[in-house]
């Protein structure tokens, strides 16, 4: 008496086989996985790194603007009385835009098609 079809050995090793090829398509794929999340988080972190460079260099910009007009209104004012003048703007001169959120000030800087601008 013969027995047709494939032994059990065989279809034991082709399960394995099978589940071995699973596992280095699983493994691949997972490594895949960690390369592009990497790469889009150093993208974002790069792109974050440049808007607040970005703004921070506005806002420098904005305050040097102000101690100039205030030090130009300090020596006219201090010409006009005898008090020694204050060396620099009030406290409350750097704190002009600070109605402003983050996302208003960063918004125009982030290029489209971003990750950052879909967030902003």
């Amino acid at each position: 008496m013969s027995l047709s079809g494939i032994s059990f050995w065989q279809q034991d090793q082709a399960w394995r086989l099978r589940r071995q090829a699973q596992d280095r398509q699983l493994n691949f794929t997972n490594t895949l996985s960690s390369v592009m999340t990497s790469a889009l988080a150093n993208q974002t972190t790069g792109l974050a790194s440049i808007a607040n460079r970005q703004a921070l260099n506005r806002v420098n910009a904005q305050i040097a603007a102000l101690q100039g007009n205030s030090s130009s209104a300090s020596t006219a004012s201090s010409s006009r009385s005898s008090s020694p003048a204050s060396g620099g703007p009030v406290s409350s001169a750097t704190n002009l835009a600070s109605n402003a959120t983050a996302a208003a000030l960063l918004s125009a800087q982030i290029p489209s098609g971003s990750l950052l601008s879909i967030l902003a």
